[in-house]
């Protein structure tokens, strides 16, 4: 087995979040003092994912083609900036960052 294979966590935790599996593969971006999370498997349904938060209006997509999350800050419909947004676990997200908010299929 390997350590992705199992639920198991092998490390000490200063915090758990118990509202995804340990080991989902989630997508995160920062905006201000929050950090937003989207796991991948809602992604995939989803296709793209926009959202506003604080005058930030932003877009995340799985690129079906490439298999590949992307996210873009978009000032109108014309303009779309690349914004980063990193892979992860869950538990590692929930570990690090005191705010999280975790996107949800409508």
């Amino acid at each position: 087995d390997n350590y992705l294979s199992t639920q198991a966590i092998w490390y000490p935790l200063t915090s758990y979040d118990d509202r995804l599996p340990a080991k989902t593969i989630v997508y995160g971006i920062t905006v201000g003092d929050t950090r937003y999370v989207f796991p991948l498997d809602r992604l995939i349904k989803a296709k793209e994912v926009k959202e506003e938060v604080g005058g930030l209006s932003f877009i995340v997509r799985y690129n079906e083609d490439l298999e590949a999350v992307e996210a873009y800050q978009q000032e109108d419909e014309k303009d779309a900036e690349r914004l980063s947004i990193e892979s992860s676990l869950w538990f590692l997200e929930a570990a690090a960052f005191q705010s999280i908010v975790l996107y949800e299929l409508p």
